[in-house]
């Protein structure tokens, strides 16, 4: 697995999950597609703010490892494409997010905004900093992107059959 890079790593390991629960639960789910709505990621009339990581390592991406920093109210990206950004929005804002922003490459960028709070009222990290902007707010001010609900097809999974677990 070493070997691999981090999307065939993680199809492996998906993979494995899959095959350990279809054995230990006998369980058997349909894959079917339904209009639902998303978040369409474009670029912001202001432009993109965000870097290109090609620009800031001289030309070589190659040589560029991708990172993401997370914290309370904050996310540091380094050479990350926009398609897997659009992936850390959605689970941020627990809705599907289709890239329709044309752009290739990998890009380096900061996004401060304000933590969501839990149910006590606190961010996860310590009190509330209210003075940040939120999640759609910072994209848009912040990395010259928007988000736009819209309809798109996504694909969710059905459980069919499931039972308890066999025995170890």
């Amino acid at each position: 697995m070493q070997k691999l890079s981090p999307e065939q790593a993680a199809d492996q390991l998906r993979l494995r999950v899959q095959t350990l629960l279809a054995d230990r639960f006998q369980l058997k789910v349909t894959r079917a597609a339904r209009e639902r709505q998303v978040y369409a990621l474009r670029i912001a009339k202001i432009g993109l703010k965000m870097q290109s990581a090609e620009t800031l390592s001289g030309g070589s991406v190659g040589s560029v490892g991708s990172s993401t920093t997370m914290g309370a109210g904050r996310f540091s990206c380094r050479a990350v494409s926009v398609a897997s950004l659009a992936a850390m929005l959605s689970d941020e804002l627990g809705r599907p997010e289709e890239d329709h922003t044309g752009l290739t490459g990998k890009f380096t960028f900061s996004l401060r905004r304000t933590p969501d709070l839990d149910q006590e009222g606190a961010s996860p990290a310590g009190p509330r900093d209210s003075t940040g902007p939120s999640l759609v707010t910072a994209i848009q001010e912040q990395l010259g992107l928007k988000l736009d609900v819209t309809k798109g097809r996504i694909e969710i999974v059905v459980v069919e059959h499931i039972e308890r677990p066999t025995e170890n």
